[in-house]
């Protein structure tokens, strides 16, 4: 991926949406890192995680742990898989044991979601954006319960993942909208 030129072209790519440390992180470790997992899973989305977050800036310290954090953040991994087989095994509903699962994962998310934000940017900056993270982190669950409830168990990782991203590029898509008119409106002032 790097000798393609894949981790700087995705770095890249959220730097230009972003420069905002929180929702990069967020994006990554509760979005791109959910949505790899789910798809192939064996922990693949810590070698496309890591490098990332180096190249956005972040000390490969901060960046592998992450990214191994983000590797716990989704049990859905290869679409349901391992929650197929223990449905099957303990004869259980495989509807039943996903809800179920995604309800007891919702406080573990915003866990995880405050977390990883800790680990990238510090306490301070923590406590500046507590709300953005706690509902970043609960929506990964919501959406991750709706779909096991209302679509299937095996693609609720990827919806959540998907659903988050889709959230957090809407907010940059607001945020840069204020900032913009705020910009403006700053100019106007000083004619």
């Amino acid at each position: 991926m790097d000798k393609a030129g894949a981790i700087n072209g995705i770095a890249s790519s959220i730097t230009q949406a972003t420069d905002d440390k929180i929702l990069q992180i967020l994006i990554l470790a509760l979005g791109l890192s959910p949505l790899i997992e789910s798809v192939s899973g064996f922990g693949l989305a810590i070698i496309v995680i890591a490098p990332i977050l180096i190249a956005l800036g972040f000390s490969p310290m901060k960046s592998s742990l992450i990214a191994l954090i983000s590797l716990c953040i989704i049990p859905w991994a290869t679409l349901s898989m391992g929650t197929i087989i223990g449905a099957t095994l303990g004869n259980v509903y495989l509807d039943k044991l996903g809800m179920g699962s995604a309800l007891m994962c919702l406080p573990i998310y915003v866990y995880y979601a405050i977390l990883v934000v800790y680990i990238g940017v510090g306490l301070s900056a923590l406590k500046k954006r507590l709300f953005t993270i706690i509902f970043i982190g609960f929506l990964l669950g919501a959406s991750v319960w709706l779909c096991n409830r209302f679509v299937s168990v095996e693609l609720a990782g990827l919806f959540g993942s998907l659903t988050v991203i889709f959230v957090i590029f809407l907010m940059i898509k607001q945020s840069n909208k204020t900032y913009g008119a705020t910009k403006l409106e700053k100019k106007s002032h000083k004619i």
